[in-house]
């Protein structure tokens, strides 16, 4: 019977093989397999396939984005940023009195969400502007 099987033509579409793991193994590959799809991981080594960086792909579950998206659009809806920058130019203006560690950390905070934003942004898969970018190192700074 496996002589018959051997003997027939191979057919152009990928058979699926299944194998069980323990979940140290299983960890163990994920952990070798890094950001890579474990099967692709798998074939990699199995076929000597040389370097698996270019079998890379998007590793990112759909829930995850849909998450990270759902954070964003709140994010943009609740005004957060405009409120932090309105209470940073008022304090500047005088119109409130804060003294200036308030001033700084009032900036700072409108900062903070400018790069989250930023990195949710870049985490969905979409270019981020180099005036971004350099808005955002431009004004990296601790406050105390």
């Amino acid at each position: 019977m496996t002589a018959a099987r051997q003997n027939k033509p191979v057919s152009g579409s990928s058979k699926p093989f299944t194998f069980r793991l323990s979940d140290s193994e299983r960890f163990t590959l994920e952990r070798r397999a890094g950001g890579m799809p474990l099967g692709a991981y798998v074939k990699c080594v199995l076929f000597n396939d040389g370097d698996k960086q270019e079998h890379r792909g998007p590793r990112a579950p759909v829930q995850d984005r849909a998450a990270m998206a759902s954070l964003l659009a709140r994010m943009g809806a609740s005004r957060t940023a405009e409120w932090l920058a309105m209470l940073a130019h008022a304090a500047e203006s005088g119109s409130i009195a804060v003294d200036a560690k308030t001033t700084a950390k009032l900036h700072q905070a409108c900062h903070d969400v400018l790069v989250i934003r930023l990195l949710l942004v870049q985490a969905l898969g979409f270019q981020v502007g180099d005036s971004e970018v350099s808005v955002t190192l431009d004004n990296d700074h601790e406050v105390a």
